[in-house]
């Protein structure tokens, strides 16, 4: 039984070393209380940590994305949108409800986001 925990350990750290990265952070205990006190309410600190990072890229798409729809577009019309290296070709719509104009984005990773 021994040999079968020793080979999945062994396959285990190398899809680790082929497929992930591993981040560590340092929290000062003073300065950083009130992070820590948050961080002890929260079950899945990973998946909490990755949302608040998604949270962060969505809102500096938007940023750069308003500057683009800002200017003088009309719906149909395409924009290029040019986001941490990522190029996108996207359709300007008008929204029916607001008749804001606007367009959607689908992350790599899948994450949609829509700009207004």
């Amino acid at each position: 039984m021994r040999k079968s925990s020793d080979a999945r350990l062994k396959a285990v750290a190398k899809y680790d070393k082929k497929h992930t990265k591993s981040v560590m952070l340092k929290f000062n205990l003073k300065t950083d209380a009130d992070i820590l006190e948050h961080l002890e309410t929260v079950g899945n600190k990973q998946g909490f940590i990755k949302h608040l990072i998604r949270a962060s890229i969505t809102q500096d798409i938007i940023k750069n994305t308003k500057e683009i729809i800002e200017g003088d577009f009309e719906a149909g019309e395409f924009v290029t949108v040019r986001v941490d290296g990522d190029v996108y070709e996207r359709k300007v719509q008008r929204s029916k409800e607001a008749g804001d104009l606007f367009i959607t984005i689908k992350r790599k990773n899948h994450f949609k986001s829509e700009f207004q």
